[in-house]
């Protein structure tokens, strides 16, 4: 159907009238340049809507319901330059010809759909804002509203070879962008399918995204991996030794998700940040099997953060001080240990602002104050005590968007209130309490097992 057109270009866009997770491109849109001259795109924002009846019976329109982007994530020429004002004839409609936009445009759609089970006969509403140069000249197209209807087949429906196909396509053929992600995530989720993939195919499907702009997918492969206990593998640890020599991208997100004690010395060259805390941290039941880590680790951290075992705390310092013995423990190193032991028997609170309640707000809520709570220093220690121990562990799980981190407590010297809550950290900013630290408390009685042990 034809849903733009000037003098000099005509838009359609195409569906087919059955659609299902397994068809990449059940939606086309192609561009037709009517003239003797190239056409270049300047923007092609597109949003695939909804009409939805509210309670009361009134419409409205939910934009993006269905997906939507700009021309990175439409035009299929600009979708794998990784710098595209470097390449500036990927933007442009050759002169009597055409181009598709992406096949992927709707992945977020049947993500979507997939997750809220839906079936049946569905109607969405295409959006597209377009503009172009002709010889020096702007022209805009806007076309809005234009309505298409389609059936939508549940996934339990399709025949699992199917799925299989469209995700060993996904993997085989990656993309510089995001587009694919959200797909990905719904097709691997699905055991049959993610079954029918060998993990030859995930380990080249990660080898091939060494430059992608984000690290989603191959945490999501990584993920499969090592539900298989196929990590380490040969072949990957190989690409990260290359990958953290050459600083590439998404390096360091994804060692969060693969371990090889091989890459230790390598990953130790780096300058200290958050990052490597994490791989350190999430790794650190696969690193500490080799007791020389520990010292290696411990040496490393004394070298880049700044803490003094010396320095007196108060209420000033008494913050970092928390802090830093937490970042000391992931070394899990026996002269530390002894150092920890030395604030057992201190007593002395300090003020805490808890922002526990706000983490995820990103700001405070108006007229709203944040909350204070003290803390004893022995409690301080003993959280950092059991880290260095290894009674503390945290896990990362292959997830899309916000990244939650699950704590595993294992030390019989706690008994926490609820033992089947599971306790979680962001790492967002380690300035902020963990929820579970709060509710560690050194007893007199866990003071005398800790005495008897020393």
């Amino acid at each position: 159907m034809l849903i733009a057109e000037d003098e000099n270009i005509s838009i359609t866009l195409s569906y087919l009238s059955m659609a299902d997770l397994g068809d990449p491109d059940w939606i086309k849109l192609v561009f037709n340049n009517k003239t003797e001259s190239d056409l270049s795109i300047i923007t092609a924002n597109y949003s695939i809507n909804q009409e939805i009846t509210n309670k009361l019976g009134n419409n409205y329109i939910d934009k993006g319901q269905f997906g939507q982007g700009n021309k990175y994530d439409l035009i299929h020429s600009l979708h794998n330059i990784e710098n595209p004002s470097n390449d500036p004839e990927a933007a442009k409609i050759p002169a009597q010809n055409s181009i598709e936009a992406w096949k992927y445009l709707t992945n977020y759609a049947g993500s979507l759909f997939d997750g809220r089970d839906t079936e049946g006969n569905l109607c969405a509403l295409f959006d597209l804002q377009f503009t172009y140069r002709k010889s020096g000249q702007v022209y805009e197209l806007n076309s809005l509203n234009n309505e298409f209807c389609f059936s939508w087949k549940k996934a339990d429906s399709i025949p699992t070879s199917k799925l299989t196909e469209r995700l060993q396509e996904i993997i085989s053929n990656p993309t510089h962008r995001w587009v694919n992600v959200y797909m990905t995530n719904t097709l691997i989720k699905k055991e049959e399918v993610r079954n029918s993939i060998s993990s030859a195919d995930y380990i080249q499907g990660i080898l091939l995204r060494e430059n992608v702009m984000n690290a989603d997918e191959n945490i999501l492969f990584l993920g499969e991996l090592k539900r298989r206990n196929e990590i380490p593998s040969k072949e990957l640890t190989e690409s990260y030794l290359k990958r953290l020599q050459q600083d590439s991208p998404n390096t360091r997100n994804e060692l969060e998700y693969y371990w090889d004690n091989q890459l230790l010395k390598e990953l130790l060259k780096k300058k200290y940040n958050r990052r490597i805390y994490r791989i350190l941290v999430l790794n650190a039941k696969y690193w500490s099997k080799d007791p020389n880590n520990s010292t290696i680790i411990y040496d490393y951290l004394l070298q880049n953060i700044d803490f003094d075992p010396e320095e007196p705390i108060n209420q000033d310092n008494v913050k970092e001080w928390r802090e830093n013995i937490k970042t000391m423990a992931i070394a899990r190193n026996s002269s530390f240990e002894k150092y920890l032991h030395s604030f057992l028997d201190d007593q002395r609170e300090f003020e805490f602002i808890d922002w526990n309640r706000y983490r995820r707000y990103g700001m405070l809520p108006k007229d709203e104050k944040l909350e204070k709570i003290n803390f004893r220093i022995c409690d301080m220690a003993l959280v950092a005590l059991l880290r260095n121990r290894g009674e503390i562990n945290f896990d990362a799980s292959p997830k899309i968007g916000t990244k939650f981190y699950e704590c595993t407590i294992t030390s019989d010297l706690i008994n926490l209130n609820n033992q089947n809550q599971k306790y979680y950290s962001d790492f967002n900013n380690n300035l902020e309490l963990d929820l579970f630290e709060t509710e560690i408390t050194l007893t007199p009685e866990i003071l005398t097992k800790l005495k008897e042990k020393e």
